[in-house]
């Protein structure tokens, strides 16, 4: 019983991943061919590499703005005079 859920929830994982690849490509079926394979498999990996880059762009403009307010505050400078021994 243990193997068919884990074998469900593998089935869907990989379902929604490939959903979500299709989603986000504009021609996936277009250089699809299905009497050839072979094809689909650098199709997902250059849509993975798409969805890859945008989330990482996304991650940057996330963390860019939430830490502008902050980046005023902190300046680091050195003591000019050294510290006395």
């Amino acid at each position: 019983m243990r193997f068919l859920v884990l074998v469900c929830v593998v089935g869907l994982a990989l379902v929604l991943n490939i959903a979500v690849l299709a989603t986000t490509s504009d021609d996936l079926l277009a250089s699809f061919d299905p009497h050839d394979p072979a094809t689909l498999l650098p199709i997902l990996a250059d849509r993975a590499q798409d969805v890859s880059t945008a989330a990482r762009e996304r991650m940057q403009e996330f963390l860019d703005w939430f830490t502008a307010p902050y980046r005023g505050r902190l300046h680091r400078t050195n003591p000019v005079d050294p510290l006395p021994e």
